[in-house]
């Protein structure tokens, strides 16, 4: 069964120490990550909460950093293109294994945390043992099997999935909201607290796997 592992790195490990060091309250978000044909990795990386200028000059002091563009800015993001050293990408083909699908990664303080879907549960454990061997410290948050339902691939339940799916559907995130907590709880037969309930844990499991 297809699985999605979250874990972190250490930044000294993998990539920009020096930069999430400089800027430790600052939150880095990798938008895509693209394979040049040299096999080195140019990823494009979202930085909130910074000067570009700024920003830009630290890429240029960190060692792992060989060339970094400025792309685009949005009221306080800024979009950058950069190139990334070789050995960023050993230590990405040793996560993944050669098995694994990255699906986000963000660097926060000291550490990288990264999501990745693997196509079955034995392949989590093949890649880890791989990391212990060549000695790259990987933390794992959590494991978590997608059971086929489209809930399973954003962490929800079920039942939660059910509920966030009705009350789209029935207006009640709109503004004005078009149904109330209680008339909403009626349609899907569960009790006004059991619905409060899932919809507060169904939000955060969402902002959660967004953030």
């Amino acid at each position: 069964m297809s699985t999605i592992v979250s874990g972190n790195v250490p930044s000294e490990d993998l990539v920009l120490d020096h930069t999430l060091q400089t800027y430790p309250d600052l939150t880095f978000s990798v938008e895509q990550i693209v394979c040049s044909g040299d096999g080195s990795l140019m990823p494009m990386l979202w930085v909130r909460g910074s000067d570009r200028e700024g920003i830009a000059e630290t890429f240029r002091e960190d060692s792992t950093v060989e060339s970094v563009t400025h792309l685009r800015e949005l009221e306080d993001e800024c979009l950058f293109q950069m190139d990334w050293h070789g050995n960023v990408k050993l230590v990405i083909d040793m996560l993944t294994h050669s098995e694994a699908t990255i699906l986000d990664v963000t660097g926060a303080g000291t550490e990288w945390n990264i999501r990745m879907l693997y196509p079955e549960r034995s392949m989590v454990s093949k890649a880890h043992d791989f990391c212990d061997e060549h000695g790259l410290d990987f933390e794992v948050e959590s494991v978590r099997e997608m059971d086929g339902e489209m809930a399973g691939r954003y962490g929800l339940t079920t039942s939660q999935h059910e509920v966030l799916s009705m009350a789209e559907s029935e207006g009640y995130f709109e503004v004005p909201r078009q149904i109330t907590q209680a008339e909403l709880a009626e349609k899907l037969g569960i009790s006004h607290q059991a619905l409060s309930e899932s919809l507060r844990r169904a939000t955060g499991t969402l902002v959660d796997e967004a953030l």
